[in-house]
């Protein structure tokens, strides 16, 4: 897909912000303002401190004057800020935060707040499936009075996505656009939209209409016009009125490669010129490849960061433990030294043997912890690098030879770029599910749960991605039988172990058993496949450890399954009598503990 969409989409999150500061005008505070201008000038700043610092500053203010708009503001500034630079797994995790604070406000006013910004995250990584979702959520929740500006931006960015995509899709939400807007700003902006579609699309004569009515606007209102599209717009005039050089020396001035690149050949393909066209297009294939290779080194970069400060606070506890031991086994040592001086030199020898082997056992846990990092980075860097290669590539095969492709082709290239996708996108919530899992507290959200009910709703929602092999449930349990614990977190260890029986069974049938015996729901899983090598049994539950290297996946699933049944106060096993495949079993106590 076209990268210019990235840095259009960008644009339209200002008009939102723009929308935004204006819906939040409260009291005049020059203290507030002062602070506001300094996270404006430092908002394209490349020093993510200095900006953090000035946002995390603005924001404690406007929280202590009790400035809710603006104080959810700051949390939007930051998002956009770390989506403009490429830190998406930090604007993710951003973003569910604050997504986290406006349920626990019960604030729904600002609902779509979230679904916009998630809109606008998807938008930025080109998957305009979930964009689309997101945005659809947002405009459900805004209401055509109340929030009018709102409702214009989200219209642009449902046109934005479909610029390179589908005319008529966007047309219809740039028309939406520019009926609501109220002020020649947003109107403009509005128009601006609709004539790229047209651009892209070679219809001259929309795109002249809309070419005139903005220049009206600028005309008539200049400083109450928005001026983000004049490059692109001047471009696109002088490329279907065939002065095509001339939109092309335009073009130097888009700072993006990849945009620039992907204009070039539009403009190529509009003056007839094949052959500079696909040498533009291999130019931007690598673009794109050199582009993709940075994202996936930030994304591991930002995952690493988190990981280096988890183990961090855990040297720091660790060490004021230690340190408590410590002081103890000395206070101790010199109370026993005033009357039994012989008898505590023994004693003291013998504290000293235990601080060695702890010390000794410390050491070779820093060592297992390097290693498992090492092992971490290598395996996220090579599991995300792969899939967004391949998807890169394919997409530029539909993109450019699509007329050529049998619909055989095409499916099957669709059907690999929708594997790689989820594929990443599972590995990243696998990854902010294990970080979470570390302070989450299961006992917060027990209630009884239905057991037939819920390996039901499992069956009904696992589809094995595999069409060789076939799900199948039975069950022992009666329909009104119930167990108190974590429902969601039981589900995602259930559907963690129906994945893996997927990925590793070559064909037969996976099997989902649920049973309750001695107090306990014993819930099976057990799959036709290779099974796993006895001496790879005692190992399996370790983190990042695989028995195929080369195989999909970073080696965190089985454990995530042990950490979370433990901390539902159950289990995880292999079963080890069984040899067809692999038998794994859950154990849930039927009263959770408290």
């Amino acid at each position: 897909m076209i990268q210019s969409a990235r840095n259009l989409l960008t644009l339209l999150v200002l008009i939102w912000l723009t929308c935004l500061t204006t819906a939040s005008a409260q009291v005049k505070d020059a203290e507030e303002e002062r602070l506001y201008g300094i996270v404006v000038t430092r908002f394209d700043s490349s020093d993510k401190e200095a900006f953090y610092k000035a946002n995390d500053e603005y924001r404690q203010y406007v929280q202590e004057k009790g400035y809710k708009e603006k104080y959810y503001n700051s949390w939007n500034n930051e998002i956009i800020y770390d989506i403009n630079n490429d830190h998406f797994y930090q604007a993710l995790k951003k973003t569910e935060e604050l997504e986290a604070i406006l349920q626990q406000e019960d604030t729904k006013d600002y609902d779509h707040f979230v679904n916009y910004l998630k809109g606008v995250f998807y938008g930025t990584r080109e998957d305009y499936d979930l964009c689309r979702e997101y945005l659809m959520k947002a405009l459900d929740q805004t209401e055509p009075e109340k929030n009018n500006g709102d409702q214009v931006a989200i219209y642009q960015m449902l046109a934005n996505i479909n610029i390179f995509n589908d005319k008529e899709e966007g047309y219809k939400w740039a028309d939406k656009a520019i009926g609501i807007s109220r002020n020649t700003y947003t109107l403009s902006g509005s128009l601006g939209v609709k004539a790229m579609v047209a651009f892209t699309h070679q219809d001259k004569t929309v795109f002249d209409e809309c070419y005139d009515r903005i220049k009206t606007i600028k005309q008539q209102h200049p400083d109450d016009y928005y001026p983000t599209y004049e490059t692109y717009i001047e471009m696109g005039r002088k490329a279907l009125n065939g002065q095509y050089d001339e939109a092309i020396a335009l073009t130097d001035s888009i700072q993006s490669e990849s945009e620039r690149l992907e204009f070039q050949a539009v403009i190529h393909h509009l003056k007839g010129d094949l052959q500079t066209e696909n040498v533009t297009l291999k130019d931007l294939i690598r673009s794109k490849e050199r582009r993709n290779h940075e994202i996936s080194v930030l994304v591991v970069d930002d995952i690493s960061h988190d990981l280096e400060l988890n183990k961090e606070r855990q040297e720091r506890r660790r060490a004021y433990v230690i340190a408590g031991i410590i002081a103890l086994v000395a206070l101790s040592i010199i109370t026993v030294l005033l009357a039994y001086f012989g008898w505590t030199r023994r004693q003291h020898l013998k504290v000293m043997k235990a601080q060695n082997k702890e010390l000794e056992r410390a050491r070779d846990h820093a060592q297992e912890s390097d290693r498992m990092k090492t092992a971490f980075i290598r395996n996220v860097s090579h599991q995300i690098r792969t899939p967004l290669n391949v998807v890169s590539g394919f997409s530029q095969i539909l993109a450019t030879q699509i007329d050529d492709l049998t619909e055989g082709e095409r499916q099957d290239l669709a059907e690999r770029i929708e594997h790689n996708s989820s594929f990443i996108a599972n590995t990243l919530n696998h990854l902010i599910t294990m970080s979470e899992a570390e302070s989450i507290r299961v006992s917060d959200s027990d209630a009884p749960i239905n057991c037939q009910a819920f390996c039901e709703e499992i069956v009904r929602i696992f589809k094995p991605l595999n069409k060789n092999l076939q799900l199948e449930y039975t069950s022992s349990v009666g329909r009104d039988a119930t167990v108190k614990t974590n429902a969601k977190m039981l589900k995602g260890i259930i559907l963690e172990l129906l994945v893996n029986a997927d990925k590793f069974a070559k064909e037969g049938k996976i099997i989902l058993d649920s049973q309750m015996k001695d107090g306990h729901w014993i819930l099976s899983v057990t799959d036709t496949g290779d099974g796993i090598p006895q001496e790879n049994i005692d190992s399996i539950f370790g983190k990042f450890n695989k028995i195929d290297d080369f195989s999909e996946g970073l080696g965190i699933g089985l454990p995530f399954c042990k950490t979370i049944a433990l901390r539902l106060g159950g289990d995880v096993a292999i079963d080890g009598t069984y040899h067809d495949g692999a038998r794994f079993i859950v154990t849930i106590p039927q009263q959770a503990s408290t």
